[in-house]
């Protein structure tokens, strides 16, 4: 494959808008000089190159789409904004010491039922959950969850609601809300 077919390839697996990563393009280029070095022995100009020239070759290419990639920021996440004006609450768990569990919002949708919006920090990220929570009948429906605000307001609910479980984190945050809630 020449330089301007592998081009071509990097070009067709970034994503619209975006470059091609750098670690992405790097595999691109490894898998296709791998695969290069696997049927044999490189080819140029007709004559046979030692084997150990391919992984030159391979390392000199790496190199090269490396500099010329720009290294960006990644863009700063989205602070949740409650749309009731709740408060944030920090729910305390001292038997998970590497996780802090933040109620960000709650609020009643219907009669029956609250909304809560919840944060997870620990040393593997962020996750976010958003749940329907029936506090008189101690039940919950997990509505959408994800690493980001907005992966956490897309409806993907759960095919049922259940039972609350003692000493999960989801139960304490939704307990919490039925609490400040008045529920």
């Amino acid at each position: 494959m020449s330089v301007e077919r592998l081009s071509e390839r990097l070009v067709r697996h970034s994503t619209p808008g975006k470059a091609v990563s750098r670690v992405g393009g790097a595999q691109l280029i490894a898998q296709h000089l791998g695969d290069r070095l696997a049927h044999g022995a490189h080819r140029s100009g007709g004559a046979r190159m030692p084997i150990w020239s391919g992984g030159l070759a391979a390392v000199a290419l790496i190199l090269a789409f490396l500099a010329g990639c720009r290294s960006q920021p990644a863009p700063p996440p989205t602070r949740y904004v409650s749309k009731t004006g709740f408060r944030a609450v920090t729910v305390p768990r001292p038997d998970e010491p590497g996780f802090t569990y933040t109620l960000l919002d709650a609020w009643v949708d219907s009669p029956e039922h609250i909304i809560v919006v919840t944060r997870q920090d620990s040393s593997l990220g962020v996750a976010y959950a958003r749940r329907r929570v029936d506090c008189k009948r101690s039940r919950l429906l997990t509505l959408g969850t994800g690493e980001t605000v907005e992966a956490v307001m897309l409806e993907r609910p759960d095919p049922h609601d259940s039972q609350m479980v003692g000493g999960s984190s989801a139960t304490l945050t939704s307990v919490t809300a039925c609490y400040l809630l008045g529920r």
